[in-house]
């Protein structure tokens, strides 16, 4: 995913028949599988995690009721360019025309849910498109993936020969050796040379796509996340800095009476600081012991960190322990001037 940069095209706007726009990914495919950095290069209707995610309904032959299943059309080179395994049977090869036996490639997922048994390959399924159905031979049983956003489930998916199902907009996805950003102007050059007509919608790697669609549900939970701790931290320092400062008033007489015996105010501003940071520690112990056990159940959510985080683990500890220490610096403070003269007087 790194590495693949998208470019998405619709011939029609260019003035270009069915048969011409066949010509013109066939021709911009092979010219830019020979640009120096790039690995391999195919064609598919839609993007992983983009901002569209199309379902079509699916069902295995016989069975009357079918079920929404997102879909891809693709090119037979898809797999090895966006590196999604095939597990069993084979991929889409040159030997797969439009006029052939229609095939399809489906997920792990879905080859569970129609096939629990484990025999897909050489079944039949029923795929409709517009007012049409058409029976496609399983060649092949791809790896589980996400296809919508990164806290997915892994849901059923089937990938069908673009060249058997006709579609005018296709994206070409191009893997590189280096940074794919790079080898934009390089594509568009190919583009302008084989039609010049024909515009680019987008061309975005799939970094890009992932961050801007595929994080956006994690984002917004973050966002939500962040700021209810956001709001829970600020309620228990206050609650804390009440809780000492009460504290501090009830033992008033009793930090005087220390003080006339020779207690000095740092005893003093250390001794009500150890009080907070006890029961800060305390609170620590417990979120530390629950946040653990319940990983698992948000390991899902994560992007580019562990469950097990160290760093998140070692950190939050750090910020609470912090913010205890600010809370209670006011009142030890306060404890730590009082007067033991006055104190006395006035009880």
């Amino acid at each position: 995913m790194d590495n693949v940069l998208v470019a998405r095209f619709d011939p029609s706007l260019g003035g270009l028949s069915d048969e011409q726009a066949w010509a013109f990914y066939r021709d911009v495919e092979d010219r830019v599988k020979n640009l120096p950095g790039v690995r391999s290069a195919a064609w598919g209707s839609h993007l992983p995690m983009g901002p569209n995610s199309p379902f079509n309904p699916v069902a295995p032959e016989g069975v009357q009721q079918p079920t929404g299943v997102m879909f891809n059309r693709v090119e037979p080179g898809y797999f090895s360019t966006m590196t999604v395994p095939i597990l069993a049977g084979r991929g889409f090869g040159d030997g797969d025309k439009a006029e052939t036996e229609g095939v399809a490639i489906v997920n792990q997922a879905l080859a569970e849910r129609f096939w629990p048994k484990g025999d897909a390959i050489g079944q039949r399924v029923r795929f409709t498109e517009g007012r049409g159905a058409r029976l496609l031979r399983v060649v092949g049983i791809a790896g589980n993936g996400k296809y919508q956003v990164s806290v997915d489930k892994f849901e059923p998916y089937i990938y069908v020969l673009s060249r058997q199902f006709m579609n005018p907009e296709m994206t070409l996805f191009v893997y590189t050796a280096g940074d794919p950003a790079a080898m934009a102007s390089a594509v568009r050059t190919v583009v302008k040379a084989v039609a010049p007509d024909v515009p680019v919608h987008e061309m975005h790697t799939m970094r890009e796509i992932f961050e801007q669609h595929g994080l956006l549900p994690a984002r917004m939970m973050a966002l939500m996340v962040g700021t209810m701790g956001a709001i829970g931290l600020m309620l228990g320092v206050v609650g804390l800095y009440a809780v000492i400062a009460f504290a501090v008033t009830r033992r008033t007489r009793e930090i005087g009476i220390r003080m006339a015996l020779g207690s000095t105010a740092a005893a003093v501003l250390r001794g009500v600081l150890a009080s907070g940071l006890r029961m800060t520690l305390a609170g620590v112990a417990v979120g530390l012991a629950g946040a653990f056990a319940l990983t698992h159940y948000v390991a899902e959510f994560l992007d580019r960190v562990g469950p097990h985080d160290a760093m998140a683990f070692a950190g939050v500890p750090a910020v609470l322990l912090a913010a205890a220490l600010l809370a209670c610096w006011a009142p030890a403070r306060r404890a730590s001037r009082v007067d033991p003269a006055v104190t006395l007087r006035y009880e």
